[in-house]
């Protein structure tokens, strides 16, 4: 018999029900060469720049378990390990969202028949390594900075600037370009919860 575990829960308490998930799916370390943990991640430098890598956290510093791995700033979630994620800590991500009112030949909004609100659209991909639907985005390189990430990221999933000629990609870079310059953006953040 399994319970909730709720956030608030402190570490110290140990007598709680935990699933361990320290190996990523196989499909995950064969399209991302990750390594199961093995005892390495005790050289990383945590909270701060470990190399070219940023591993410190919005949330300020994150503290660590008897085995010396980070914990959720956040608190519990019934998960240990690093689960699917690529690296020991945070693991910044920079997906956006973007989105628009359908609207019919005419320029006006389109009403969905049952609620009479208008029909909010979304950009989405097909991921090519797993065929599942997910938002544009991906991981901020080293040194990358987070407007860069975005930019790169969509124009290679949802544009598919990876395949476009020179010419092609002059033309997604510059839609792109506009795009960030006379998009309304609607919200960045919240970076404090980013982890």
């Amino acid at each position: 018999m399994s319970r909730k575990i709720r956030f608030s829960t402190h570490w110290d308490i140990t007598n709680i029900l935990l699933i361990y998930n320290n190996l990523p799916n196989a499909q995950f370390i064969r399209n991302y060469q990750i390594k199961p943990c093995d005892g390495k991640y005790k050289a990383i430098q945590f909270n701060k720049i470990d190399g070219i890598l940023d591993r410190t956290s919005f949330m300020g510093q994150y503290k660590f378990s008897t085995d010396g791995l980070p914990l959720n700033p956040c608190g519990r979630t019934g998960i240990t390990g690093r689960g699917v994620l690529g690296r020991w800590g945070p693991n910044h991500a920079a997906d956006p969202i973007v989105t628009r009112w359908k609207i019919d030949n005419s320029g006006s909004r389109c009403l969905n028949k049952t609620t009479g609100r208008p029909i909010l659209q979304f950009v989405s991909i097909r991921r090519k390594d797993s065929g599942q639907w997910a938002i544009p985005g991906g991981m901020v390189d080293a040194g990358e900075n987070y407007t860069s990430t975005l930019k790169r990221e969509f124009s290679e999933e949802a544009l598919n600037s990876t395949t476009a000629s020179p010419k092609e990609l002059e033309a997604i870079v510059k839609r792109v370009d506009d795009a960030f310059h006379h998009g309304v953006e609607v919200s960045i953040g919240p970076k404090k919860r980013i982890v």
